[in-house]
């Protein structure tokens, strides 16, 4: 269900991601002759920084939950304070 509900937030961080790629990475792509074996290269190449953007990514996110976590934390601790 959260994830069906971050599907479209998900899609447009994935298309910036995509739009960060490297033009070395396309350059051969476009420039090949032979495009499946261009195919295979670019499918390869973007298989090995697999590891790397999901690593990018889970770092975002731990920052992020962190971030959040700490003001909601604070807010209570506040309204507690309040309280007394």
């Amino acid at each position: 269900m959260l994830v069906e509900a971050r599907q479209p937030q998900l899609r447009v961080d994935l298309t910036s991601v995509y739009e960060a790629l490297p033009q070395e990475l396309w350059e051969p792509f476009d420039q090949a002759v032979n495009l499946r074996s261009a195919g295979t290269s670019l499918i390869e190449a973007v298989n090995s920084l697999r590891p790397l953007a999901s690593e990018a990514l889970l770092a975002l996110f731990k920052q992020r939950m962190t971030s959040q976590l700490e003001d909601a934390f604070g807010k209570v601790l506040e309204h507690q304070a309040k309280r007394k």
